[in-house]
C-alpha cells in the first residue's frame, strides 16, 4: 500500500497499473492480488490509509500559541501534501473510482470542514476574527479554496504554481476574517 501511495501520488492513479506497482516492489502480480481483489481495491485501501494518516496530521498535539498561528501551521501542512501530489489524482478518482471519491468527498466534507470550523470558532473567542462572521459559511468557503488547485478548469497550472495560488487563497481568507488585534498576528506569522 504504501508504494501504490507514493506512485498514484507521483504519477496519478491511471498512469500507474499493477504491473507497475508490482515491478517496483520486486513482487509478482499474483502476490498483490492475493491481498487485493483489483486495482480499484488498492486504489480504495490506498485513499482510506492517506485519510487516516491525514486526520492524525490535521488534529496534532500542537503548540499553537492561538488560531491564527494554527490556521498557518495547517496551511503550511497542507502545502506540504499538496507538493507531493499530482493533482490529476482528485479529478481521475472521480471519473474511474467513484467509491474512494466519496471516501475523499466525506472526509473534506465531514472531518476537515469540522477540523476548520473549530479553528474559525477559536479565532473568535479569542477575539482575533470577526465575530459578525458566519463559521458555518466560511469553513465550507474555505474547504473549497482548499481544493480549487485540483480543478484544471480554474487556471493552466503551466503558467500558475499552485502554492502562490493556495497562499494567496489562504492571505485572502485570514484578513477577511481578522479582527484588528488578528491583523497584527497575521502579519507577524507572514514574516
Amino acid at each position: 500500500m504504501n508504494k501504490a501511495s507514493e506512485l498514484f501520488m507521483q504519477y496519478g492513479v491511471r498512469n500507474i497499473s499493477m504491473d507497475d506497482i508490482a515491478s517496483s516492489l520486486g513482487i509478482s502480480k499474483k502476490t498483490i492480488y492475493q491481498n487485493f481483489k483489483d486495482k480499484d481495491a488498492l486504489v480504495m485501501h490506498t485513499m482510506e490509509g492517506i485519510l487516516e494518516y491525514n486526520k492524525t496530521l490535521c488534529i496534532p498535539e500542537t503548540t499553537a500559541k492561538n488560531a491564527i498561528h494554527e490556521a498557518f501551521i495547517g496551511f503550511e501542512y497542507m502545502m506540504e501534501v499538496f507538493r507531493k501530489i499530482n493533482f490529476s489524482v482528485l479529478n481521475e478518482l472521480k471519473k474511474y473510482h467513484p467509491k474512494t471519491y466519496r471516501k475523499f468527498q466525506a472526509y473534506r466534507d465531514e472531518f476537515l470542514l469540522g477540523v476548520i470550523k473549530e479553528g474559525i470558532q477559536r479565532g473568535i473567542d479569542e477575539g482575533l476574527f470577526r465575530e459578525d462572521i458566519n463559521t458555518d459559511i466560511l469553513a465550507r468557503i474555505r474547504v473549497e479554496t482548499l481544493f480549487i488547485s485540483f480543478r484544471p478548469e480554474f487556471y493552466n497550472p503551466m503558467q500558475m504554481d499552485p502554492y502562490e495560488v493556495n497562499q494567496q487563497l489562504f492571505h485572502l481568507f485570514m484578513y477577511g476574517m481578522a479582527t484588528a488585534k488578528g491583523y497584527r498576528l497575521i502579519e507577524k506569522y507572514k514574516q
